[in-house]
């Protein structure tokens, strides 16, 4: 048996058009991607309107929180301050400690 000179065909000899630019685009495709590019646009939009929605809630709720910190500081003396006074420091066997202003217990 000779040789063969012909390679044999498979799947990678098939002549396909996939990968080749259109040259040409029909006005109806265009006007489709902009319809999708549309509807896409007012997708975020609607997205963002809610993002922007949440934050001002969190925003809120972080005033009542201050505003609530601030009655529970006043209800036990504390003056009222925007910022905590700075931590104290004390000595411990020649080393120092910086104590908190609230004490924490684990």
């Amino acid at each position: 048996m000779p040789p063969r000179s012909i390679p044999p065909k498979g799947l990678y000899s098939l002549a396909t058009l996939a990968g080749q630019a259109r040259r040409h685009v029909d006005a109806c495709h265009a006007y489709l991607r902009v319809g999708f590019l549309e509807l896409d646009r007012s997708r975020r939009q609607h997205e963002l309107l809610k993002a922007q929605r949440t934050v001002e809630r969190v925003k809120a709720r972080f005033a009542e929180i201050d505003a609530e910190k601030q009655a529970i500081l006043q209800a036990c003396g504390e003056p009222p301050s925007g910022t905590p006074p700075p931590p104290t420091v004390r000595e411990i066997h020649g080393r120092r400690e910086i104590l908190t202003t609230i004490p924490i217990r684990y």
